[in-house]
């Protein structure tokens, strides 16, 4: 992220409540409640990263128009949609992921509020 950041130009944007997994180490990261020690390998892959800005629910962004951040936690605590209501467009992200037949929920993380996930698809 950082080297795509660096090479494009392009800034690094996330929720105000993700900012503790960017400065946190990889390790932190990996080891929730009952996370299996066989992750320990994607450890060395784990880098700190840039972020220059953050953003917050409610908040439009000067791109596209205005794109309007829904805060949706749950598959992290920062995770966001992006809305453009006047042209009935919903940037979901892996919000809805498929399988070839049918559209599924993303899988819960361990460590994240369970309900703040289940708020989300009440919404």
């Amino acid at each position: 992220m950082k080297e795509l950041s660096r090479l494009s130009g392009a800034s690094i944007t996330i929720h105000r409540s993700d900012t503790r997994y960017r400065v946190k180490t990889g390790e932190r990261w990996l080891h929730y409640p009952g996370q299996p020690p066989a992750f320990d390998w994607n450890l060395p892959f784990f880098r700190r990263i840039p972020v220059h800005e953050t953003i917050e629910d409610g908040q439009v962004l000067r791109v596209m128009a205005g794109l309007q951040v829904l805060h949706t936690p749950g598959h992290t605590p920062g995770s966001v949609r992006l809305h453009l209501p006047e042209h009935g467009v919903l940037f979901t992200g892996d919000m809805l992921l498929a399988n070839g037949r049918r559209f599924r929920r993303p899988v819960y993380f361990p460590g994240i509020d369970l309900e703040d996930y289940r708020a989300q698809w009440i919404s």
